[in-house]
């Protein structure tokens, strides 16, 4: 995907007739093109450091706690399928969470 300082340049040269061979078309293009990087790495970066800091972490339930809390009421005193799948499922996610970082 071609970036809009990229489009905007292709479509000055066909404007302008300016030869794409042009030692100093392609400086200024060159020159261009690095400005847009590294404005893309700052707003990136600003990005980063303003948005981190806002960032609370979660705290994952404990296996006990998913145990307790899966069977409060309106829990109907059944020991099915679906019981167990629901704590499986909120481990397992638990799990997952757990180990995308490492």
């Amino acid at each position: 995907m071609k970036t809009a300082m990229e489009l905007a340049l292709a479509r000055i040269e066909l404007m302008k007739d300016i030869s794409p061979d042009s030692v100093h078309w392609e400086m200024f293009k060159n020159d261009c093109m690095e400005k847009e990087k590294e404005q893309i790495q700052k707003a990136f970066s600003d990005g980063q450091e303003t948005y981190s800091d806002s960032l609370t972490p979660i705290e994952l339930p404990s296996d006990e706690d998913i145990d307790k809390q899966a069977f409060q009421v309106p829990y109907d005193g059944t020991d099915t399928f679906y019981d167990k799948s629901f704590i499986n499922g909120a481990k397992w996610m638990k799990e997952q969470i757990l180990n995308q970082n490492k």
